[in-house]
């Protein structure tokens, strides 16, 4: 009877539907560590979750909503490349190509002594 071993390598993939997850606080958390976490503000979160009262006063075990990120909708905010007009431009000296010998320090051995 011939039997087949199963593979080694099993690869398991969980995809989670889109939409608001849920999440339980742990302890140490804070709602600004758990929105940087998934990428959000926190008025994000907050905004989410409209029952919380005082974002100091979260409790272990207390289930939050994560909203969905709409990354297209994601604002990024770019600052243009600073640009220096040739009369606010600093002078800088001008480098020249110079060529340097060292020579090995001599050393003197004495023989016989």
């Amino acid at each position: 009877m011939l039997t087949t071993a199963p593979s080694a390598l099993t690869t398991t993939t969980t995809t989670q539907p889109p939409g608001p997850k849920i999440y339980a606080i742990q302890q140490g958390d804070t709602l600004s560590a758990v929105a940087a976490s998934f990428g959000l503000t926190l008025q994000q979160l907050l905004d989410a979750n409209p029952t919380i009262g005082d974002p100091g006063r979260i409790a272990v075990g207390d289930q939050i909503i994560i909203p969905e990120i709409d990354e297209a909708a994601a604002t990024t905010t770019t600052e243009a490349p600073l640009q220096l007009d040739s009369t606010t431009a600093p002078t800088l000296p001008e480098l020249r190509n110079t060529t340097t010998t060292t020579e090995p320090d001599a050393t003197t051995t004495t023989a016989g002594g």
